[in-house]
């Protein structure tokens, strides 16, 4: 077994080692064929020397029996001196290069060390006033059904983000579609604002340059780390004191849960019919031209499924009636004008029971009309 000598910090009334793990590469700088296991299918571990204030890199062993073995290759400039007397808080993550993201805080600073690919080198020429940094590679959120694709689910997340389903990155406030686990992934930097109360996120995309806001707490707390879920990540977070809060702040998922067949609210064919309509408690008013007659009233339509809401003047024809109609309890007022004698009474209750409409399916639905609600299945 391999051991350790990490510095210790304080958060609240409590201790911790400044120690941080993450999943990595095979290798640093080997990508491999890109896939996830290739580019985080390894454990790797970050220390903060107590004696000598220096970063050790470690990566879990190849042959699964616990031990650890240092790597000294291809590190960034953070490994060659000591770091602050009062450094603290060290985290880390791997990037789609398989190049190293440090950052820590020092006196109220949080500092970062990044791969910048126009340069092919690392550098360190970004700090922030702020707390308890804390850093994750989205990638790993690794949904446990896989990742949608055209060729083998029959829609891609651009399909799933028209129908309106969230998906990759619905924070990032640039708006655009994520379609690949991997290129289209984002190490994130989370952190406090200086007075404690604030969580804020800068990520890999934005060069760690705009502050996204993500939630706001009404009292000073603690970041001890961010932990990858499934399709989803959570910020473990303490009070002033140290103890854990009693809420979660879980993020919402990344991939929104899967659907069948989504498509773009405006592309429901002409011939479309929904099925499965429920009327609670309504009134049906309808006029001559669509085959009742002008003064009927029927109360209490009951018919399961979904609700429907349509534009009167196009969703039917003379010939659509209400399907599957069971009326109760209620009395038919008519006139002479309608075709009955005023004083022509109807025995109550009516009970009109599974009735066969006809409908022509040219009109059966505008295509304008778009859902109130699409209920997301799992695949």
């Amino acid at each position: 077994m391999s051991t350790f000598t990490p510095k210790i910090s304080r958060r609240g009334i409590y201790y911790f080692a400044e120690v941080a793990t993450a999943p990595g590469p095979q290798a640093i700088t080997v990508t491999g064929d890109n896939s996830v296991g290739a580019l985080f299918g390894r454990e790797w571990l970050l220390v903060l020397a107590r004696d000598t204030s220096l970063l050790h890199l470690h990566q879990e062993s190849s042959t699964a029996d616990g031990t650890w073995v240092e790597v000294t290759a291809d590190l960034p400039p953070a490994f060659d001196v000591p770091l602050e007397v009062d450094a603290r808080r060290i985290t880390f993550a791997f990037d789609q290069t398989a190049r190293i993201i440090i950052a820590y805080e020092t006196g109220g600073i949080v500092k970062v060390t990044r791969w910048d690919a126009s340069l092919n080198s690392y550098v360190q020429n970004v700090s922030f006033a702020g707390h308890d940094p804390a850093i994750l590679m989205d990638a790993t959120l690794a949904d446990p059904r896989g990742y949608p694709n055209l060729a083998d689910d029959g829609w891609s997340v651009r399909e799933a983000y028209f129908a309106g389903i969230r998906v990759l990155f619905e924070w990032i406030p640039d708006a655009s579609i994520r379609e690949n686990p991997i290129t289209d992934s984002d190490v994130v930097l989370f952190y406090l604002s200086t007075d404690r109360t604030q969580v804020y996120a800068r990520v890999q995309r934005q060069l760690y340059a705009t502050p996204l806001l993500i939630h706001t707490f009404d009292a000073p707390v603690v970041l001890d780390r961010v932990v990858a879920l499934a399709g989803r990540y959570q910020l473990l977070i303490g009070d002033a004191v140290g103890d854990p809060l009693t809420e979660m702040l879980i993020s919402d998922p990344y991939l929104g849960d899967f659907i069948i067949s989504p498509q773009a609210t405006s592309g429901a064919a002409a011939n479309v019919v929904p099925e499965g309509v429920r009327v609670e408690n309504t009134t049906l008013e309808a006029a001559a031209a669509i085959g009742i007659t002008v003064g009927v009233v029927i109360e209490n339509v009951a018919v399961t499924g979904d609700t429907l809401f349509a534009d009167d003047s196009a969703a039917a024809t003379g010939q659509v009636a209400p399907e599957d109609v069971v009326v109760t309890g209620d009395t038919l007022m008519t006139s002479d004008e309608n075709g009955m004698n005023a004083g022509m009474a109807v025995d109550d209750p009516i009970n009109v029971v599974q009735t066969d409409i006809p409908k022509e399916a040219e009109n059966a639905l505008d295509t304008s009309v778009e859902p109130e609600t699409i209920r997301v299945q799992t695949v």
